[in-house]
C-alpha cells in the first residue's frame, strides 16, 4: 500500500522535488546530475523514475522496495530513495524504456543479498 502512496504522490513534478530534497543535499544532488544528463529537472526526473518503476518494477525490485520501507522513521521516503537507486542502477531513458549502460541488471536472487543504495552511493 505504501508503494502506491509513493506512485500517487511522487508522479507529480513539484511533490516528486521536494520528497527527492527531503533525502538529503547529497543524494538530490545525484539526483540533479543524473535529471541534468537527461536534459530534464530533478522533478520530473523522480517523477518519471516513479511511473516507470510502477510500470515495469519487476517482483524482486518491488521486494526490496518494500524492505527499505520496513521499520524505516520516514517509510515513503525511504522507498522512493529505494526506487529512485534502483532507476539509477538500471537507467531511464526519457522515452521511458530501461537501459543497462550505468550497471548490469540485476538478477532476482543477487537482490536480496545486495544493498543497492550503496551500488550506486546513494546516502540515505
Amino acid at each position: 500500500m505504501q508503494i502506491e502512496e509513493i506512485v500517487r504522490s511522487c508522479v507529480h513534478e513539484a511533490i516528486a522535488q521536494v520528497a527527492v530534497q527531503c533525502i538529503g543535499r547529497k543524494f538530490y544532488a545525484e539526483i540533479e546530475d543524473a535529471a541534468t544528463t537527461y536534459g530534464m529537472t530533478p522533478g520530473a526526473f523522480t517523477a518519471l523514475s516513479v511511473e516507470r518503476f510502477a510500470r515495469h518494477g519487476d517482483e524482486a525490485e518491488i521486494r526490496a522496495v518494500r524492505t527499505a520501507m520496513i521499520g524505516a522513521q520516514e517509510p515513503i521516503l525511504a522507498g522512493l530513495h529505494r526506487i529512485l537507486c534502483i532507476m539509477l542502477a538500471v537507467g531511464v531513458q526519457s522515452d521511458g524504456s530501461r537501459q543497462r549502460e550505468r550497471a548490469p541488471r540485476l538478477l532476482a536472487a543477487d537482490i536480496d543479498h545486495l544493498d543497492i543504495a550503496a551500488r550506486c552511493n546513494c546516502g540515505f
